[in-house]
C-alpha cells in the first residue's frame, strides 16, 4: 500500500476510533449508567492513578540513553511548539478580545497537542509502507522520537500548562469570594504566606507531575530498563511494570468516556467558548502549526541536523490535534471543562482532514 493512501487510513481510523468512544460514553450516560457523581470519581482515578501509571511507564520504556544525541532537537522542536503556540493563542485571544480564562484555553490548545495515540499508529504503520524502504530500523527510530517528545511535552503539559490553568481557576475563585465578602477576602489574604517560588512548585506537583519527574532518573541509569524494567527477562517485567503500563493503558479511552460524558445532553449553558473561539483554535493548532513544523523540518533535515524519520515523526506531531488531557487539568472547573469538551469534539470530527492532508504534503517534501 502506498505512504498516501496509509496516510488517509490512519488518519480516518485515528478519529474514528475517538469519536465512537466518545459517543459511547454519551450513550452510557444518556441510559443512566454513567451519572455525575460517577464521572467526577472516574476523573479522580484518572489523574490521581492511571495518567501517572501511563506517564511512568511510557517515559522508562522511551528514555534510552543510547539516543541522547537526539534528545537536544527533539527538546528544541518540543519547545518551539509550545512557545510559538502560546504566542498565537494569546494573539488571537486578544483579537477576539476572549476573556481572562477563555484566553489561556485558547492558548493551551494551541501548544499542546496529543502526542501518543495517533502519531504512534502513524510510526506504527508507516514502517509498513513504501516510505520505508532503504530506511534501516524505521519503525524503531519513528516510535523512540514519538516516545521522547512525548516526555518533553508531558513535563511542560503538567508544569506549564496545568499551571496555566491552575491559575485561571484560582484568579476567578477569588473575584467571586471578593463580590461575597471583601472584607473577609481581604483579611484572610493578610495572613496568607507569600506566593514565591516554593509555593508555585508545591501547586504544580500534581501526581502526573510526580510521575514524570521520577521516571526520567530511572529511566537514565545505565541497565535499569533491561534488567529491572522494560526489557526481555527484566526483573519487574511481566509483574508490578505490566500492572502500571496495564492501568496506563486505560487513559485514552477513559478520557474519550468522560468527553462523552460532558456532551451527553448537549452543549451545556457553561460551554461559553464562542464558535469563532474553536475555529481559531482549530486553524492555530491544525493549519498554522503545521506549517510551521514543516518549515523546522524542511530546514534541519536539508542542514543535515536531523534525518528523515525524525524530520517526518516531528511533522506529524506538530499536525496532532489538541491533548484529551488537556481536560484532567481542569479538575472540578465545570465552565472549562465543558468548554474542553466542545473544543475536542468539533477538532476530532475535523481533524481527519487536516492530519491526512497535512501528512501526504510531509511525505512528498520531506
Amino acid at each position: 500500500m502506498s505512504a498516501y493512501k496509509v496516510a488517509a487510513l490512519v488518519s480516518i481510523n485515528g478519529s474514528v476510533i475517538v469519536l465512537f468512544t466518545v459517543c459511547a460514553g454519551a450513550l452510557m450516560t444518556r441510559v443512566n449508567i454513567i451519572d455525575r457523581y460517577g464521572s467526577d470519581s472516574l476523573g479522580g482515578m484518572i489523574f490521581n492513578l492511571f495518567l501517572p501509571m501511563l506517564l511512568f511507564t511510557e517515559i522508562i520504556e522511551s528514555l534510552n540513553i543510547s539516543k541522547f544525541s537526539e534528545f537536544g532537537m527533539l527538546f528544541l522542536f518540543c519547545l518551539i511548539h509550545i512557545s510559538i503556540g502560546c504566542l498565537i493563542g494569546f494573539i488571537f485571544g486578544k483579537i477576539t478580545r476572549a476573556s481572562s480564562k477563555n484566553l489561556k484555553l485558547i492558548m493551551i490548545s494551541i501548544s499542546f497537542q496529543e502526542t501518543t495515540a495517533i502519531p504512534l499508529i502513524f510510526a506504527s504503520v508507516l514502517g509498513d509502507s513504501s516510505i520505508a524502504n532503504g530506511i534501516s530500523h524505521f519503525t524503531e527510530d519513528a516510535l523512540s522520537y514519538v516516545l521522547i517528545f512525548t516526555v518533553f511535552t508531558t513535563f511542560f503539559k503538567w508544569t506549564l500548562a496545568y499551571w496555566i490553568i491552575k491559575s485561571t481557576q484560582e484568579t476567578q475563585g477569588n473575584q467571586e469570594k471578593l463580590v461575597e465578602d471583601h472584607e473577609m477576602e481581604l483579611e484572610k489574604q493578610e495572613k496568607k504566606k507569600p506566593e514565591g517560588f516554593l509555593w508555585t512548585i508545591k501547586k504544580i506537583m500534581n501526581p502526573p507531575t510526580c510521575a514524570t519527574l521520577l521516571a526520567i532518573p530511572l529511566a537514565l541509569i545505565p541497565y535499569s530498563r533491561q534488567y529491572i524494567f522494560y526489557g526481555s527477562g527484566a526483573i519487574l517485567s511481566g509483574n508490578i511494570f505490566k500492572a502500571f503500563s496495564t492501568m496506563g493503558s486505560t487513559v485514552s479511552p477513559l478520557i474519550c468516556i468522560l468527553l462523552g460524558n460532558k456532551v451527553s445532553y448537549g452543549y451545556p449553558p457553561t460551554a461559553n467558548l464562542s464558535n469563532l473561539h474553536i475555529i481559531i483554535i482549530i486553524l492555530g493548532k491544525q493549519v498554522i502549526m503545521p506549517a510551521i513544523g514543516l518549515c523546522l523540518t524542511i530546514f534541519f533535515y536539508k542542514e543535515g541536523v536531523i534525518d528523515k524519520v525524525m524530520a517526518l515523526m516531528v511533522s506529524i506531531m506538530y499536525a496532532a490535534p489538541t491533548s484529551k488531557q488537556i481536560l484532567m487539568m481542569c479538575g472540578t472547573d465545570k465552565q472549562l471543562s465543558d468548554n474542553v469538551s466542545k473544543i475536542f469534539l468539533i477538532m476530532y470530527v475535523f481533524a481527519v482532514v487536516p492530519i491526512m492532508v497535512w501528512t501526504m504534503i510531509f511525505i512528498i517534501v520531506i
